[in-house]
């Protein structure tokens, strides 16, 4: 029997106990029994969460560029003269 059969059978069971004339702690029983299997199959029908991996993520905001290992430095005034002029200056 699937659920939603079970959740109408149940429902149609809840509208008509009132009107067959059981004792008033039959219908409370009755009623707080099939709220909570009312709940119950609401229960199951929440969806299944699985855990997600940072490497499943296709995009993230905060992510920031690769770091690379290599350090680029500014030229200084003792490495720019090198870097402009191949040749280093003849000292006479």
């Amino acid at each position: 029997m699937s659920k939603r059969q079970v959740l109408m059978i149940i429902g149609v069971l809840v509208a008509i106990v009132p009107f067959l004339g059981f004792p008033l702690g039959f219908q409370k029983f009755w009623a707080v029994f099939c709220g909570i299997v009312v709940a119950l199959i609401a229960y199951s029908f929440a969806p299944k969460v699985k855990p997600v991996k940072s490497a499943d993520v296709p995009f993230s905001e905060h992510k920031s560029a690769p770091v690379t290992t290599e350090q680029k430095t500014a030229p200084t005034s003792s490495t720019a003269s090198t870097i402009t002029n191949q040749n280093p200056p003849e000292q006479k």
